[in-house]
Formats: structure tokens, C-alpha cells, sequence
């Protein structure tokens, strides 16, 4: 089913239902999308097709959502925010990027576990001390930022507010995850140490380096940097009366481009250069 069969079926769902639904479903599944390992695989039961790495979650949560798996009691839940920002819209036209990205970290941060980066003893979710080129003893003062789960989720959601436009959107960081910061590793433009290399390549007992925090985090850092660059670069490039917005690169360039060089270079594994350690909890 889709939203063509949603509206053409007995009781047609009309567009703020629909709005609803892609909600649902974008919301679930990008919680869901936290990276596959290197062989996983996703048969799709009526096709046989396989799907692996993000198509492969992608497909299996559109599946489950067509069974109804992610029916629950508490479904009023997950629409709140939506109505909650049409409701600040008022008369408007405009919603605003901001006040989404307040709900969203208000239910997502709790997922987060306590003896990640915490503030006051508060966690404060993807947030990381960067101890490259810092003299502070207090982590407050060296942490950095990330909030990708947050941020590709907001991405997603700002497609289905039907006859809405957002304004702010340019509050957004960059996507500091493997793919985009593993374009620039696999091109040269960003490189380890020799020594670092050396201690990456002792971890992991393989050809690729294998990294706990600090490294991957400077890496994040880094990439979110790059990013801009190139975006601020593509930008200056393009012809009057054309635009692209960051999610567009993201999604087409430096995402797309990360993941095609990964499976160049890898073909047996399609993964990024540098491993990541991680007990998997929350990415």
C-alpha cells in the first residue's frame, strides 16, 4: 500500500491523514536505520529480492509497517509533536525547523544512556568530549555536537507537512556519520596519523583500522567541517534560479558517493576505512 492506494481505497485517507501516516512511518523506520553490519540481508517475502545494508532495514520496516507491527497503545504518542507544531503555526504557512527540532530531542534524549556525555548529570545524547587540541579538565567546555540520529530524522520529517514550508532549516548541521566521513578517508582528503594508523590497525587484527572514541570523533568533527565546504563550494557553482538544499547533498552526494566508493575499494564488505568500536547500545 501506498499513498496512491491510501487514497483510493474505500474510506480515502485524505492529505492530513496521509500526512500522518508518512510520519509514522518515517519515524519508526529512521530509528530502525542504524547501519547493518557487513552481511546482513533481508529477503523480501512476494518479490524473493534481497536487499542488504540500509535498503535491506529500509524494505523490512516498510514491510513491518504495512503488517501493522508498530501498532501499540500508546500510538497517540508519536503524532503529538505534529500536531503540536501546526498548532504553533497557527494562520501561518511556515513551520517552524526549530520548534521540531525541540520535540524530537525532548523524546529522543532519554533514549540515551547515562554513562554517555553528561552535563550536570544530565545526558545530552549525541555529544562528545573532542580532546584533540584542548587544555580544559572540564568536559563541558570540549564537547561536540552531533545529533545525527536527531538531525536525519528532522531531514525526513520535513517532506510530509503538506502545504507547509519551513523556515530556519539552515539551522542544521551536516551528518557527521561513516558514509559522508568515510568519502573523505577513502579520497585522501582526511588521514591518520602514522601512529594512530598503527594503533587502529592493532585493534582491529585486520586491514582496517579500528577506532573507540577519540579518533572517531575528531573524524566526526572533521566531516561536518568538509561538508559545509563542499556544500558552500556546489553552491557558488550553481546557476540563478537553482538551489539545493543540504539534505539534497547529503542524500545524493556525499552520502551516495561515501557509500559507492565504500563498495569500490571493499566489494566484499562495502564498509567505511575506518571501524568504529562500539557496544551498539545507541549509534
Amino acid at each position: 500500500m501506498n499513498i496512491s492506494g491510501w487514497k483510493s481505497q474505500a474510506n480515502p485517507c485524505d492529505d492530513i491523514e496521509v500526512t500522518r501516516r508518512l510520519i509514522d512511518l518515517f519515524f519508526v523506520s529512521d530509528l530502525l536505520d542504524a547501519g547493518a553490519c557487513d552481511t546482513w540481508r533481508y529477503t523480501e517475502p512476494t518479490t524473493g529480492q534481497v536487499y542488504e545494508r540500509s535498503e535491506g532495514i529500509d524494505v523490512t520496516s516498510l514491510d513491518m509497517f504495512k503488517a501493522g507491527a508498530f501498532i501499540f497503545s500508546g500510538a497517540e504518542a508519536i503524532p503529538i509533536f505534529g500536531r503540536f507544531l501546526l498548532k504553533t503555526a497557527g494562520e501561518s504557512s511556515d513551520l517552524d525547523v526549530l520548534r521540531l527540532w525541540d520535540v524530537l530531542q525532548t523524546l529522543l534524549i532519554p533514549v540515551w544512556p547515562k554513562d554517555r556525555t553528561v552535563v550536570d548529570n544530565t545526558p545530552i545524547g549525541d555529544v562528545w568530549p573532542l580532546r584533540s587540541g584542548s587544555t580544559s579538565q572540564d568536559v563541558a567546555d570540549s564537547i561536540q555536537p552531533f545529533h545525527k540520529l536527531t538531525q536525519w530524522l528532522t531531514h525526513s520529517l520535513m517532506v510530509p507537512f503538506i502545504g507547509k514550508q519551513w523556515i530556519r532549516a539552515d539551522s542544521l548541521m551536516t551528518l557527521a556519520e561513516h558514509r559522508n566521513g568515510g568519502l573523505f578517508a577513502d579520497m585522501g582528503v582526511l588521514s591518520l596519523t602514522e601512529e594512530a594508523l598503527g594503533r587502529g590497525l592493532k585493534a582491529s587484527s585486520g586491514d582496517l583500522p579500528l577506532f573507540e572514541a577519540d579518533v572517531i570523533v575528531e573524524w566526526r568533527a572533521m566531516t561536518s567541517v568538509l561538508i559545509d565546504k563542499v556544500f558552500a563550494m556546489i553552491q557558488s557553482h550553481l546557476g540563478d534560479g537553482v538551489t539545493l538544499t543540504m539534505a539534497q547533498l547529503l542524500e545524493a552526494g556525499t552520502w551516495r558517493s561515501g557509500r559507492e566508493v565504500a563498495a569500490q575499494r571493499r566489494p566484499e564488505t562495502k564498509s567505511s576505512p575506518i571501524l568504529i568500536k562500539s557496544d551498539g547500545i545507541v549509534f
